[in-house]
């Protein structure tokens, strides 16, 4: 059994420490946290392989240790002051000073531990003077955890005590070395605060990944110890250390490469409804980036938000470039005044700090993290202005757009990790979408530049005629939004109904403004106007929704309709949809040859027509909208929040 621990504990711990250096390193190369906890991980695995029998590392890991584990507690606490700098490089000088000195380590235990034990107590006051520096719960509990990883370090010490009476307790000191770089890792997840459900999901996944690690390991070691026995006449003991240094590389190719897919598997095998979650928020980004409307798009962006972090107030701050600073383009919860003060220069300390550091920005973080002296009362009082507790940056190309910002959320909680990667995630999406809107809405305003000679003429021709398409585009829209269409839909009702009748810039005064009614010559000419429009379209390319609105919303369902005398469900849903709002305009307006019919007779025409001319269901929910406003028409295009 003695044997058995002698080689096998420190050859898991030796890839333990190999593969959670290269996890952990991979989450954020360029901080200084995770790049001194995988030096620190790659120390352990130095030791380890000490322990396997080359005495050499052995003696290195030892000396190396306390000094990583120094070195990882002054880039948590922000510490690397010039005093401790020159701290660490002397610890690094007597370390080499002892590996060169004849002899070996173990016959200095006293100077050992004396000096390097020296390092893992100095690290310990500075993690004493962080806790008393914070009363962040989470900062606390992730303190408590370092100490914890800490006295695993300081058992080395009690060890040695033992063995001058006798008392051979180096094996356990090899299982401690085994599990400190796991709560390591752990305390560094803290600094993202987890619900409970969060880190037992976590820890769930990881232990059935570390399982299929181990076995790996086992399968993979025992295929290299058998191919080598046929291949070469190696000794067992080199045997065994040349299988376990090409099963170790093996492993790291493969974490490296499937561990992140690994573990998705895992988590969706086990948490498939969690992982719904994600995937329907995913979905739903995707769907967003789709939308061209930017008022659309970011009430729904803000509605989902809000809904999915149950804030009480949320806000999305926008670059305006002719005012040169951020403004509030949309709100939940928030007053008119808060509004009003709502923007922020470029040189203001929020703006500049995410501009520089492009990652979510906690209240909590700003109020403990030593990184904001300095600027901490600036940006806690740009937050306090806003009412955001949580800011996350919108990004493109390294440039801040905008801001993201949540309030408190009802249930007085503070932000879970997997809440803050969620809308992180969103983010990211968003910073997309609304570049991508920003240049469609720049080729389309080029191309309308082009036909707003058009609409100009049309409507110093007939005024009344852009009058109506302003109001068909709001009924329509409210149709869609009521009928739940998708955002991408309901905004090409919105621009359809803008131009749907732009190619009656092609038909002449005197039949567009005769007064009386049109002779069948004069009505062909006019029902020419949906091709016309579709002509003056084909340059850009509109979505197909816009083209099937200027086209066919005269198509009715009996086939009378034009131009194409569609019938039934040939008509597509966006034509029947701008059928109704067209013609209840048309029916509740004046026109040269006659008056405007009432509110209810319009409302009676339209269910006369429903389920020969229009589509019943458009109609009904048209009319449940004229109910609810009681003929009093609100303007759709203001909120998505409007039926």
């Amino acid at each position: 059994m003695g044997e058995v621990i002698k080689i096998w504990v420190p050859l898991i711990g030796f890839l333990s420490s190999i593969i959670l250096g290269v996890f952990v390193l991979r989450q954020n190369p360029k901080s200084w946290v995770f790049r001194t906890y995988s030096l620190y991980a790659l120390y352990l695995a130095l030791l380890n392989l000490g322990f396997l029998g080359f005495g050499s590392l052995k003696a290195l890991g030892l000396v190396l240790l306390p000094l990583g584990f120094f070195q990882f507690v002054l880039s948590l606490t922000s510490r690397f002051t010039p005093t401790n700098r020159i701290i660490l490089a002397i610890g690094y000088l007597t370390g080499l000073i002892f590996l060169v000195w004849p002899g070996k380590i173990e016959l200095y235990n006293f100077f050992y531990n004396l000096l390097f034990g020296g390092f893992f107590i100095y690290s310990a006051y500075f993690l004493y003077l962080r806790s008393k520096a914070t009363f962040n719960p989470f900062e606390i509990n992730r303190i408590a955890y370092l100490t914890l990883a800490l006295w695993m370090g300081l058992f080395k010490l009690l060890i040695d005590i033992c063995d001058s009476f006798g008392w051979n307790l180096s094996p356990f000191w090899n299982f401690t070395i085994v599990f400190q770089p796991f709560i390591m890792a752990y305390a560094i997840a803290r600094a993202k605060p987890m619900s409970l459900a969060s880190v037992l999901r976590k820890i769930t996944t990881y232990s059935v990944f570390s399982i299929w690690v181990i076995l790996s390991y086992f399968l993979i070691q025992t295929i290299f110890m058998d191919f080598l026995r046929i291949v070469s006449d190696i000794a067992d003991p080199e045997l065994t250390f040349f299988s376990s240094l090409l099963t170790a590389l093996t492993l790291v190719i493969l974490v490296q490469s499937l561990g992140d897919h690994a573990v998705s598997f895992i988590e969706q095998l086990l948490f498939h409804r969690f992982y719904r979650r994600w995937s329907s928020i995913k979905r739903l980004s995707q769907t967003l980036s789709q939308v061209f409307d930017q008022e659309i798009f970011l009430g729904t962006v803000l509605n989902v938000v809000t809904n999915l972090t149950d804030v009480q107030k949320s806000s999305i701050l926008l670059w305006n470039r002719k005012l040169k600073r951020f403004e509030m383009q949309f709100a939940f919860g928030l007053s008119g005044e808060v509004r009003r003060k709502a923007h922020f220069s470029k040189e203001s300390a929020l703006i500049k700090w995410q501009q520089k550091n492009s990652h979510p920005l906690l209240i909590e973080e700003v109020e403990d993290d030593p990184l904001f002296e300095g600027a901490r009362e600036e940006i806690l009082n740009d937050l306090k202005k806003i009412e955001g507790r949580a800011s996350f940056p919108l990004v493109v190309n390294e440039s801040l757009i905008g801001l993201l910002i949540l309030g408190d959320k009802r249930s007085g909680e503070p932000y879970f990790w997997e809440e803050v990667k969620l809308v992180s995630n969103l983010c990211n999406q968003i910073s997309g979408a609304l570049i991508s809107m920003s240049y469609y809405d720049q080729k389309i305003k080029e191309y309308l530049s082009i036909i707003q000679a058009f609409a100009f003429s049309m409507e110093a021709k007939d005024k009344k005629t852009q009058e109506h398409c302003e109001r068909v585009a709001k009924y329509a829209m409210a149709i869609g939004q009521r009928m739940g269409l998708p955002l991408d839909v309901v905004e090409s009702l919105k621009l359809g109904g803008m131009i749907h009748d732009i190619g009656k810039v092609t038909i002449s005064d005197e039949i567009l403004l005769k007064p009386g009614t049109l002779t069948d010559e004069e009505f062909e000419e006019v029902k020419k106007h949906t091709q016309a429009g579709l002509k003056i379209l084909v340059p850009i390319q509109f979505s197909k929704e816009v083209v099937d609105s200027v086209l066919s919303h005269h198509e009715r369902l009996s086939g009378k309709g034009y131009p194409e005398a569609l019938k039934g469900d040939e008509i597509p849903l966006v034509a029947r949809i701008m059928a109704v709002a067209d013609v209840y305009d048309a029916m509740s307006s004046d026109r040269q040859y006659r008056k405007a019919l009432s509110t209810d007779e319009a409302k009676l025409e339209l269910l006369r027509g429903a389920g020969k001319e229009y589509d019943p269901e458009v109609v009904q929910v048209f009319l449940s909208i004229l109910e609810e406003r009681s003929g009093r028409f609100i303007d759709s295009t203001r909120s998505v929040d409007s039926p």
